[in-house]
């Protein structure tokens, strides 16, 4: 089992990637025609409150006290599953505009 600092910086740089591919999908929506746009905004809109939400649940991960890390832990892998599939939806909408076009 890996140390406290090992997972934490496992989940940074996870999270740094998301935040990488968020970025990059918000830039697709410049590219979107009208019609799927306002599906695709919502995904990413939505991707990017998960992301802000996981990336709060590791900062109180990172300063939480010994005693609260497995209910903070368990807080920060919701909001984690959240954020992952928030952004597996947002990739599978501007897939699926990409196939429409």
């Amino acid at each position: 089992m890996s140390t406290r600092q090992d997972y934490l910086e496992k989940i940074g740089h996870q999270l740094d990637a998301w935040e990488k591919d968020v970025k990059d999908l918000e830039d697709k929506l410049h590219h979107v025609e009208h019609d799927f746009k306002e599906s695709c905004e919502h995904k990413v809109n939505d991707a990017k409150v998960k992301f802000e939400h996981a990336k709060t649940k590791l900062d109180h991960l990172t300063h939480a006290a010994d005693d609260a890390w497995d209910d903070v832990k368990d807080g920060l892998e919701i909001a984690w599953d959240g954020l992952k599939l928030g952004i597996l939806a947002a990739r599978s909408e501007f897939e699926a505009t990409e196939e429409g076009q």
